[in-house]
Parts: C-alpha cells; structure tokens; sequence
C-alpha cells in the first residue's frame, strides 16, 4: 500500500499504448511534487500503467506560450496568448453563418423561381384556364374570409388599405389607367354577377311558387274525392226518439 508505485517499462509502439484511467499525473513520485498537492497520495490516485515514450511528453503546467525577440540587439522573451480554442468556435461561427446565408440565399432563388413559373403559366394559359384560376382564387378568399377572426380581419384590412396605398405612390400615368380600367371592369363583372344572381333568385322564387300551387291544387283535388256525411240534425234525433218511445208504450203494445 505505502509503496511507491513505478510504471512497468513496456515496448508497446508508440501508436499502441495503452493508458487505463488516464489522467496528467505518471507516478507517485510526480504526483507528491506536484504543486497545491500537499504532498498527500493514495493508491486510489489514477495513473498510467504503462510507461510512454518521453518525446511525447505534453506540458502539463497552465503556462502561457513565450516566445524569443530581439529588441535594441537585446534577445527577451514574449508571451503569447493562445488563441486555439478561440479558434474552433470562431470557425463554428462562420460555418453557421455561411450555413444560414446559404439559406436565405436558396430560400429568396426558390421564391423567385417561383414567382416566374407562376408568371409564365399566367401568361401561356387561356380564357378557360384563366376564368378557372380566378374562381379558385375567389374560393380560397372566400373560405379564408369566413374563417377569419375579427383581428385577423382587421389586420387584413390594414395590409390592403396599406398595400395599396403603396401601389398608388409608386405607378407612373400608364399603371393608373391600366388600375383605374382594371377595376371598372372587376366591378362591371361584379354587376353582372350580382343582376345574374338576382334573375336566377328571381326565376327559383317563381318556380317555387308555381310548384307550391300545384301542390295546393292536388291537394285539393283529392279531398273533393271523398264526401263524408253530414252530422244528423239534433231535431231529427228527438223525433225519431220520440217515435220510439210511442211505437214502446203500454198503450201501443196491447
């Protein structure tokens, strides 16, 4: 136990050795000198079994690096910060911001191919696919619109009252005119919509009230099938009773 423990000597290569519970300290002897050890040691300590080669010895003191320079012909020593460490986190720092511009930069190419390729279907596509296009587009507003909140509507709002505030800044005369039509005509078609809607309200209206007539119509039909009799008259009923009770009396039967 009170021994001092040596490291047994071993030709194990260099790329080889083994070192079990590995820690900076190789002996007994080191371990006592070592500084704010206090010289106190125990078997418990962890050191290598096996000894290794001294030309790999590592400098286990915390001491910065010097280096030597020459200064009015005057040789001196200058220590030198090591930055190694530093350096590994600066290099994760610009791989992750490389990383992230390459993002945004794929993401903005991917939205503008986008935008292109929607741009050209726009205009390879005919009246038919246009006209189908708008009435998905009108559908999907629709349904976002009835699904809405009163905040998101009026967040809504704001953004379009903004947006085209923003629109109208920025055109020249030629986009004004080619606004100004554009809306005369979404609301010529908004007219029409409405007065085809209305004519088609109109014609379900009429052809609803000629079918509830001829139901009526039907109705009455088939009850002026059946005539049921009519209720017997109250005076009837006495007479008749009278009758029956005169047709009963002692006088009649002898």
């Amino acid at each position: 136990m009170n021994a001092i423990y040596k490291p047994i000597q071993s030709s194990t290569p260099i790329r080889g050795y083994v070192i079990i519970f590995w820690t900076s300290s190789r002996d007994e002897v080191t371990t006592r000198s070592r500084t704010n050890s206090g010289g106190i040691w125990s078997p418990n300590h962890f050191v290598p079994l096996v000894k290794y080669d001294e030309n790999l010895n590592v400098l286990d003191d915390n001491q910065t690096p010097e280096k030597t320079t020459t200064k009015n012909n005057q040789t001196s020593l200058i220590r030198t910060p090591d930055f190694s460490s530093t350096r590994d986190v600066r290099k994760r720092f610009n791989s992750s911001t490389e990383l992230s511009s390459s993002f945004q930069q794929l993401l903005t190419n991917s939205k503008s191919l986008d935008a292109e390729r929607k741009h050209r279907e726009r205009i390879e596509e005919n009246e038919q696919q246009r006209n189908e296009r708008l009435a998905r587009d009108q559908l999907h507003k629709r349904i976002m619109r009835a699904t809405e909140n009163d905040q998101q509507r009026n967040e809504r709002l704001a953004d379009q009252r903004h947006r085209s505030a923003q629109n109208r800044l920025n055109e020249n005369e030629q986009r004004r005119s080619i606004r100004l039509a554009s809306t005369r005509e979404r609301w010529k078609e908004s007219q029409e919509n409405k007065d085809e809607e209305q004519k088609l309200r109109r014609v379900r209206s009429i052809s609803m009230r000629r079918r509830q007539k001829i139901i009526a119509k039907k109705q009455q039909t088939e009850s002026n099938r059946f005539h049921w009799p009519s209720a017997i008259p109250n005076q009837l009923k006495e007479r008749c009773l009278q009758d029956f009770i005169k047709q009963m009396s002692m006088n009649t039967l002898r």
